[in-house]
């Protein structure tokens, strides 16, 4: 038995059927709900979402930048006199999360709020009217857009994509929110590349053109990044390897997927 759960935004974690539904809670060996790990996912035949695979590959930007604030909240913070190490080092691990905890809260939020208001026939939310602004040289009719888009591949991973588009041109967009300034921002980072090229081949459209609608959280601004036709077929390629490296390493794939890579 498994129930389904429809989620707005795609985060790590996520396990999905062959029908591309997402799979929030699995019946445990005692009978009570519990979210599918690894293991259930073997029994239940799911696959992982695409954010999982992506955090294969090594991020040193994203290493230095928890580093960073880890310093930074040991300095602010301050030991106790009567503090062990393990407490300060804990208290202080909880301090440098808290902040992009927050942010990720708010980035949720808004992200929702674009989700709900972006198709009304009538909106007054900056943020919703920003993010219109930057669709609209693609294609100005919103309603032609499709939000949260379940979808599978026959590799054997799922996701669900922003928005995407089939018709007059195919696009698939990821919303990305961000604090600060976003008129420097003129290029995207290769996970983005891997995680739009990997929805466009789940949904069906391995030649649409990608971009990354950066929102930010601070002010109702939005920015549309595209990604060169360079970067999506780098893209592409760069998650089948991290694809075929998760599932070598967790001796795991569905039943019903298709190899990767064809052997000679």
């Amino acid at each position: 038995m498994v129930t389904y759960r429809d989620t707005t935004t795609e985060a790590s974690g996520h396990w999905y059927d062959r029908t591309g539904s997402q799979i929030a809670t699995v019946l445990g060996a005692k009978g009570q709900q519990i979210k599918p790990t690894l293991r259930q996912a073997r029994t239940h035949d799911l696959v992982p979402g695409v954010t999982t695979i992506i955090k294969e590959a090594h991020k040193e930007m994203l290493v230095q930048y928890r580093e960073r604030q880890v310093l930074l909240a040991s300095l602010t913070l301050g030991r106790k006199l009567s503090e062990t190490d393990e407490d300060f080092i804990t208290r202080v691990m909880r301090d440098a999360k808290e902040a992009a905890f927050q942010a990720a809260e708010r980035g949720s939020a808004i992200h929702a709020r674009i989700e709900k208001e972006l198709f009304a026939y009538e909106c007054a939310d900056e943020w919703v009217l920003a993010v219109r602004q930057q669709l609209a040289p693609i294609h100005p009719e919103m309603d032609s857009w499709r939000c949260e888009m379940p979808c599978v591949h026959p590799y054997g991973y799922g996701t669900k994509s922003d928005l995407s588009l089939d018709y007059p041109t195919q696009w698939v967009v990821d919303i990305k929110t961000k604090d600060g300034d976003l008129s420097k921002i003129d290029s995207i980072y290769p996970e983005h590349a891997q995680q739009l090229a990997a929805t466009a081949h789940a949904l069906g459209m391995p030649n649409a053109q990608g971009a990354i609608l950066f929102v930010s959280r601070d002010i109702p601004r939005a920015k549309l990044v595209v990604a060169s036709n360079e970067e999506m077929a780098h893209g592409w390629d760069t998650f089948k390897a991290l694809l075929n490296l998760w599932q070598t390493r967790n001796r795991y794939a569905p039943s019903w997927a298709k190899k990767i890579y064809n052997e000679a």
